[in-house]
């Protein structure tokens, strides 16, 4: 059973009346609602927005939805409790609340709790009972209204101070954001509003929504009486709400004119003026009639105006109401404040802005004629001027309205008026594109006077109508009489816009004038003719209407045709049209030296560049700077250019061209564009179009470019200067440019050098150095010495004794001799044969040689013009190497030579033996076979010296703290600092521990290990940083960098090879090099060779690219990506040709059907915006002008949905897409 039903049940359904003449019903307000307890599943949900004292609102809200079950007869109690609280029935409240306390927080559908009825009714004994029992007195409804909001809205004045006595919250805001005192303004409840302010708690300035006290509320509603009270008690007219407005800005703008003049008048009392007070500025820095005006509302206006707002009062940026109400166009604004102030509506007339625009210019800006005609009947100056100079009859025709041009021509506005710019009315006139005609005989005659007059640019009215391409002014302008052939400050006629404009159209009616014959081959101050203006801006229609008409070709003051023009933007069409008729202009230079192919590659125009090689263009053609098309591209970085070029049929033309700056055109592009680099290797390597797998397959090698001719270098070798043999490959080298050093054609050329002469003279080399190496072998390992003791007279004791070394018998015991006696012994070398001395000889002679070849090669390289070749040789550690190496073995013969055996000659031949064998390890480092491990190692070996320089000195640590303990032992291994840093070292790989610490520390001598436990301590943590730390550290650099190493190996190999080649091409004679250099070669992969050949090739052929089953391995680097892009231009040309064909088509369609369009009075060509003058030079342009600009809109836009007779909606037009 609903409660709803067990109300029904429980209530009497007869209406009984109270002592008030109130039924239940009717006293609750509950005959459809639901008595909601503690625990309803009905229970009303309240809002959640934020809302002042919000910690005793969450008080009551938890008390609002509190949940009890509850039987059905205590549903009835809890009526009965709200009744006996509405009727004021004490001892039955009571009764009901003795039975359950928690019933005083009982509800009714609206949130209404006993003390909510009991403040409605005014029930004092009720509310002094539930504050006796400590009930909340800021108990919420459902709408967030606590009780003394609802006595409030009752007008109870003995609740209110009841409430406000006992501690009721007077802040507390409902769900709409009001306090009490805001409730009261709002409803208009005087009573209650007085109730409220005579009490002390209560603040007349608090604050409610967005800020708002409650005179702003009154202001809105215009609540005079209410503004009135709150005055009396203190409240303030001077606070500003969260959007700053001002209680008498809101009055303005809201037309209360009743709270407005009570404002004024309390604001009088306090001193001030009524003048100052209607002056007063919200945020916006709007006065209230500023305000009133800007909100649109006549009546605001006139509340505002009747109070006595000045219509002439300015605003900061000296703008007065008129000024607005001009900009809306709203003409009973205007009218209404010329009938309430005729006085100071005169003296608005005539106020200027920041902008010294009075409201006469401000109608005329946006075209509102009622409201020009209304001001110029009241004697507004109707040539008054702007900061610019500007008059309405200008500004008007500056914004194209020609309604209110034709209202001020016709009341006598001054047509001979300029603006700043020296412009007059017919200049902004035909800009705008109006029709003279239009303006009627009398003021043609006037107009006539201004046709050739020039503003600040020297141009006429002529000019402007061919820059804007307006036809039917053109025409006017003409039968007017107007001078064709003016010229601007810069020489420029209106043929000359026109063709810069591309207004074909214009251009015709110009050259089928009279003076057209004249005019049409006129120059401007740099030489430029109308055909020049049409190249450089592409206009092909214009170009071929003037060939037609017998343009002839000029020259512009830097030489430049209009080809030159044409190709410098790119225009390829302009450049054919030009070209089928002049077609002597392809190879014209200008000043410069330049040529259109010089032009179209400065500018990066890759498809002029290949119009002009398709037409025979001169590729060999140079600048006064001595630089080709190809210099040009190169050096400006332009690839597209580039690639154009290499595409084309004449690539090989542009790759023989010699440069001054790169030396080739081939090294050039290696150093700037290396993509295009990759593309010319590509064209440089020819497959043939047999089968992949065939035995006639082929692949065809061109290597003419990689290398400068030879007469090239000869002619530079004879003036004396220094050149660089395989320049583009050394400048990949430099470069570092990888992958076109690793192309196929690369590697093919280095494969050829090294076939051809590389590999013989190489091997050459390396078989006599082996002859050496095997001579120095024989003669370390044969040739040894022996020591033999010196007896002195004086010593009888002494003996003789011989030790002789390698395996020579020793007559004594070689331990015997100490390092003491060691100068008692003299060396006697082992009897030198024929043998060894031919051995000695030969070794002589090639120590001999090779120190001379590296004093020349040292000699040679500093001579090099070039700064970095002169140190280079010092950088090579291998030059160093081979120094000691040479100079050590000519140490260790020279005693030979003499026989006789020094002390000093074993130790350097040990030292050249080593080197001669290492020197032959770097030797094998030029094969492909051998070198990427060589290289692998010597990387390493570079890593390892770097750490161990670093970790130099932890070893040095541990080296003396070893000394420092162990220099007694027996073993001597630490008996020096040096020792134990030697020592110390080979523990690194062989820690020896059992007889250099286990054996010493447990003999149980005493001598032995005499610091044990520190020794062994400090041998532990050697142990952890040196051997397992520093170790592990090593390998992982060695492996990480034998993975760098292995990505770098094609770079490091190739460019051994590039060094090798270089190296003896710069000492071959040319002849030579003549003779077996080779330009082109054919390969055969699937040719066999013989056993000798391919054992040759597997060890000294650079890479295996040539057996790669994927053929080349060159990309394409960008190349299929341009060619895509090229493609899809020439579609977008052609389907901009297509359209421009259905475009003329469709126009001589309606021509035909004799239709007139707005495109028939503007002609083709070039649509630009010109900037706004308006916005020029004023701090208000962006703020304020936007403003007026956007209340103008929406006010034409109104009056134009008015304006139809047949009461339809129209767009005005003009407006769409605007």
């Amino acid at each position: 059973m609903s409660v709803f039903k067990l109300r029904k049940k429980n209530v009497s359904s007869k209406k009984e009346s109270n002592g008030d003449g109130m039924t239940h019903q009717n006293l609750l307000g509950i005959s459809d609602r639901v008595i909601v307890r503690k625990g309803s599943p009905n229970l009303p949900e309240t809002k959640s927005k934020p809302r002042r004292n919000s910690k005793q609102q969450s008080k009551s809200i938890q008390r609002f939805v509190a949940d009890v079950n509850r039987t059905a007869g205590d549903v009835a109690s809890d009526v009965t409790l709200l009744c006996a609280a509405a009727k004021g029935n004490l001892e039955e409240f009571q009764r009901l609340y003795e039975n359950d306390p928690s019933r005083l927080s009982v509800r009714d559908g609206k949130g209404l709790c006993p003390i909510h009825k009991a403040a409605e009714f005014g029930r004092l004994n009720i509310l002094q009972f539930i504050v006796d029992q400590a009930g909340d007195l800021n108990m919420p409804d459902k709408l967030l209204n606590t009780p003394l909001h609802v006595s409030v809205r009752t007008e109870q004045v003995g609740s209110i101070q009841f409430l406000l006595d006992h501690g009721a919250d007077p802040t507390v805001a409902n769900d709409d954001q009001m306090a009490p005192l805001h409730l009261a303004v709002d409803i208009n409840a005087k009573k209650s509003l007085k109730a409220l302010l005579s009490h002390a708690k209560v603040d007349p300035n608090l604050k409610g929504e967005k800020g708002m006290n409650a005179l702003h509320y009154c202001a809105y509603k215009d609540r005079a009486e209410c503004a009135k009270i709150l005055l009396e008690n203190g409240a303030k007219p001077c606070q500003k709400c969260d959007n700053g407005f001002f209680p008498i800005n809101i009055a303005g703008k809201c037309a209360a004119a009743k709270t407005l003049e009570i404002l004024i008048q309390h604001v009088e009392k306090l001193g001030y003026k009524r003048e100052d007070i209607l002056t007063f500025t919200d945020k916006e820095n709007n006065m209230p009639l500023h305000g009133a005006v800007n909100s649109g509302d006549l009546k605001a206006v006139q509340v505002c105006l009747s109070a006595g707002a000045p219509v002439d009062a300015k605003q900061e940026d000296s703008s007065t109401p008129l000024h607005f109400a001009a900009a809306q166009g709203s003409v009973d604004m205007v009218r209404l404040m010329h009938e309430v102030q005729p006085e100071r509506f005169k003296a608005a007339l005539h106020m200027q802005d920041v902008l010294r625009m009075t409201p006469l210019h401000r109608a005329a800006l946006f075209d509102h004629v009622a409201v020009v005609k209304l001001l110029l009947e009241h004697g507004s100056d109707i040539d008054a001027r702007d900061t610019h100079e500007r008059t309405p009859l200008i500004l008007a025709s500056t914004k194209g309205g020609w309604r209110t041009v034709h209202l001020l021509l016709e009341s006598g506005a001054d047509i001979n008026l300029k603006d700043k710019e020296n412009r007059n009315f017919l200049h902004l006139a035909i800009k705008n594109g109006v029709p003279i005609n239009n303006f009627g005989c009398a003021i043609i005659k006037g107009v006539k006077n201004l046709l050739n007059e020039k503003d600040d640019l020297g141009c006429t009215p002529l000019h402007y109508a061919s820059k804007e391409g307006h036809l039917v002014a053109i025409d006017d302008l003409i039968s007017l009489g107007a001078v064709i052939n003016a010229k601007d400050n810069e020489k420029k006629s209106p043929l000359h816009f026109a063709a810069r404009y591309g207004r074909y159209n214009t251009c015709r009616r110009l050259l089928d004038s009279p003076m057209g014959p004249n005019i049409i081959n006129e120059t401007d101050g740099d030489g430029l003719s109308a055909l020049h203006f049409a190249a450089e801006n592409g206009h092909t229609k214009i170009i071929h209407l003037l060939m037609q008409k017998g343009a002839y070709v000029t020259r512009d003051n830097m030489d430049n045709s209009p080809l030159h023009l044409a190709a410098s933007y790119g225009y390829t069409r302009s450049v054919k049209l030009l070209l089928t008729v002049y077609f002597n202009l392809m190879d014209c230079a200008n000043k410069a030296g330049r040529t259109a192919l010089h032009m179209a590659a400065h500018h990066n125009h890759p498809g002029v560049v290949g119009l002009l090689l398709s037409l025979g263009a001169n590729m060999l053609s140079k600048d006064k700077n001595e630089e080709s098309f190809m210099d040009i591209a190169l050096r400006e970085g332009h690839s597209e250019v580039a690639f154009a070029v290499i595409r084309h049929e004449r690539w090989e033309e542009a790759l023989k061209m010699c440069s001054k700056q790169y030396g080739t055109i081939m090294n050039g592009m290696v150093q700037c564009l290396p993509d295009v680099c990759m593309a010319a290797l590509d064209r440089c390597q020819i497959p043939s179009k047999h089968d992949r797998k065939s035995r006639d397959y082929s692949v065809h090698y061109n290597f003419k470019y990689l290398q400068c001719p030879l007469r090239y270098l000869k002619g530079k070798d004879k003036d004396g200067r220094d050149h660089t043999p395989m320049l583009a490959l050394n400048t990949m080298v430099k470069h570092g440019r990888v992958q076109c050093l690793s192309h196929p054609v690369s590697e093919a050329y280095l494969n050829m050098k090294w076939r051809a002469y590389g590999a013989w003279f190489h091997m050459t080399n390396l078989v006599i150095y082996i002859i050496y190496l095997a001579l120095l072998t024989v003669l370390v390992t044969t040739c040894t010495f022996s020591l033999e003791r010196e007896i002195s007279n004086n010593s009888s004791s002494s003996v003789n004794a011989s030790v002789s070394v390698n395996n020579v018998t020793s007559s004594m015991p070689l331990a015997s001799v100490s390092r003491v006696n060691v100068k008692e012994y003299k060396f006697k070398s082992c009897e030198i044969t024929t043998m060894h001395r031919i051995c000695v000889c030969i070794v002589f002679i090639f120590c001999i040689l090779n120190i001379l070849k590296e004093i020349v090669q040292m000699v040679q390289q500093a001579s090099y013009r070039l700064c970095l070749n002169k140190k280079k040789y010092f950088k090579d550690m291998t030059n160093f190497l081979e120094w000691i190496l040479y100079s050590t073995t000519l140490v260790y013969i020279a005693p030979f030579v003499m026989s006789h055996a020094m002390y000093w000659q074993w130790q350097a031949g040990a030292i050249a033996v080593f080197l001669a064998w290492f020197n032959c390890l770097l030797f094998l480092r030029r094969f492909d076979f051998f070198g990427i491990y060589i290289v692998m190692f010597l990387e390493i070996l570079r890593t390892l010296l770097q750490v161990l320089f670093v970790f130099s000195i932890l070893l040095m640590a541990f080296a003396l703290a070893f000394f420092t303990l162990l220099n007694i032992e027996d073993n001597r291994a630490f008996s020096s600092p040096t020792q134990s840093l030697l020592r110390t070292a080979m523990m690194m790989l062989e820690l020896d521990f059992m007889a250099s610490f286990n054996d010493p520390y447990t003999d149980g001598d005493v001598r032995t290990l005499y610091f044990g436990d520190v020794t062994i301590l400090l041998l532990v943590v050697f142990v952890l940083l040196m051997p397992i730390l520093l170790m592990n550290l090593l390998i992982g650099l060695a492996v990480g960098d034998i993975e760098s190493v292995q990505k770098n190996a094609t770079l490091k190999r190739l460019a051994m090879q590039v060094e090798l080649h270089t190296s003896l091409e710069r000492r071959l004679p040319f002849r030579l090099l003549d003779m077996v250099d080779k330009s082109e070669y054919t390969y055969y992969p699937n040719k066999c060779s013989g056993r000798f050949d391919g054992l040759m090739s597997r060890m000294f052929t650079l890479s295996d690219y040539m057996n790669d089953e994927d053929g080349d391995k060159s990309l394409n680097h960008q190349t299929h990506l341009y060619e895509e892009l090229y493609k899809q231009k020439m579609r977008m040309r052609d389907i901009s040709t297509a359209l421009t064909k259905q475009y003329d088509m469709m126009r001589l369609i309606v021509q035909k059907m004799e239709i007139q369009t707005e495109d028939d009075n503007r002609d083709e060509g070039d649509n630009f915006e010109m900037s706004n003058p308006i916005e020029k030079g004023s701090k208000w342009a962006p703020a304020k002008h936007n403003l007026l600009r956007q209340n103008a809109i929406v006010a034409h836009w109104k009056q134009s949905m008015t304006e139809d007779p047949c009461g339809r909606t129209q767009t005005p037009v003009g407006d769409m897409g605007s």
